[in-house]
């Protein structure tokens, strides 16, 4: 696949600084659109590319659905990385959970928002204390989308970012996440 101008600078950033990154961007394989989202680690390449499996029903005329998502090990813990809509399916979130992902990222572009506006802000906490993970989202801050960013570790919201650009920071604690799970006598991760 010919990687895109943007896509090269995001993967030149990232071993430049020696970050990783999560990021959305539209594809295309085979002749079919994609809503995908990278994972470009700190030496600059690609570990991870998801497939939204959700689609918003402005997508389903435009997108291919992906099919699946796996947890992934990044060293320190394993992670899990969906797409916008995606949050509105427990059990495609918890499965992240059972995988052992620790956190779970969900870049996200929540256009058409207004009616369900509210149900967005709690989903993300929600999804944090069901499935004991720290669970990040991460909304385009335009006109158009809610642009509402958050950090939720299952008992609370550890960071916020709202209607602005920013960068949340925090401390997570997996030990923290087995306690947890334990106490409220949750599965195993595999």
């Amino acid at each position: 696949m010919d990687l895109s101008c943007e896509i090269k600078t995001i993967q030149k950033a990232c071993r430049d600084c020696a970050i990783w990154c999560i990021f959305g961007a539209y594809s295309c394989r085979n002749g079919q659109f994609r809503n995908t989202i990278y994972l470009v680690n700190d030496g600059g390449e690609i570990q991870y590319e998801y497939d939204k499996v959700h689609l918003w029903q402005a997508e389903n005329n435009i997108f291919t659905p992906g099919e699946v998502t796996h947890a992934i090990n990044i060293g320190p813990c394993r992670i899990g990385i969906i797409c916008c809509w995606d949050m509105a399916f427990p059990e495609f979130v918890a499965q992240l959970a059972r995988e052992g992902a620790s956190i779970i990222f969900c870049p996200s572009y929540l256009c058409d928002y207004e009616q369900d506006q509210h149900a967005l802000r709690s989903i993300p906490q929600v999804r944090a204390f069901e499935n004991c993970v720290y669970f990040v989202t991460c909304d385009a801050a335009t006109d158009h989308t809610l642009s509402e960013s958050y950090i939720c570790h299952p008992m609370r919201v550890q960071g916020d970012i709202l209607q602005k650009e920013g960068l949340i920071f925090c401390d997570v604690d997996p030990e923290e996440l087995i306690m947890l799970k334990n106490y409220y006598n949750l599965p195993e991760s595999r």
